[in-house]
């Protein structure tokens, strides 16, 4: 298990906003600003236009670099089923790095990295508190990334996502589910 860490890439833009927008009182509404800044902010920074933008291309190294380090360290190489757990926008991050990879995108796995790295060995995806059908809006027909992986047996099953936001770390209805997927595998 290694975590892809990518809130960061944006955090310093918007505290230094947050900051800036307070002194100039502008921030009749402090939290209600910072939630709108923070939440939503992460979700408009990360959007693929035309072309990718910086902070798509950054969250997605990100992964990139999380993914090789599980092959490469973790694995010595020899792909095992991949399972991913995705909260919030992490979800819709996840999921278009998969297509990217799936697609040959420059901003997806490197077409030089193994199976495990181009994500031919996804086995399962659980996303949680998913912002996925917000960005589907934009998409007529919305198409969603091959599954399972190219790389796997016919016979892996998929696993229903749990819909809502709230404390799935702690709820056993979540974690119970989830952790039979991953021992499925083990």
């Amino acid at each position: 298990m290694d975590p892809a860490y990518w809130a960061d890439v944006l955090q310093q833009r918007q505290t230094d906003y947050l900051v800036d927008a307070g002194a100039a009182n502008e921030l009749d509404f402090l939290s209600l600003r910072s939630f709108v800044v923070q939440a939503l902010g992460d979700a408009a920074a990360y959007q693929h236009v035309r072309q990718p933008n910086a902070t798509y291309k950054q969250i997605h190294s990100r992964i990139r670099d999380a993914v090789h380090r599980v092959s490469a360290h973790v694995l010595d190489g020899n792909p095992v089923p991949l399972i991913v757990l995705a909260h919030s926008l992490g979800s819709h991050i996840i999921s278009s790095y998969v297509w990217d990879s799936q697609h040959g995108s420059a901003t997806g796995a490197d077409p030089h990295g193994t199976s495990f790295e181009r994500m031919e060995w996804l086995a399962g995806m659980v996303t949680f508190g998913s912002t996925i059908p917000l960005f589907t809006f934009a998409f007529d027909p919305a198409v969603a990334v091959s599954f399972p992986g190219s790389a796997l047996p016919d016979e892996i099953g998929v696993s229903a996502s749990p819909a809502s936001h709230g404390a799935y770390w702690t709820d056993n209805d979540f974690t119970r589910p989830v952790a039979e997927l991953i021992a499925s595998f083990i």
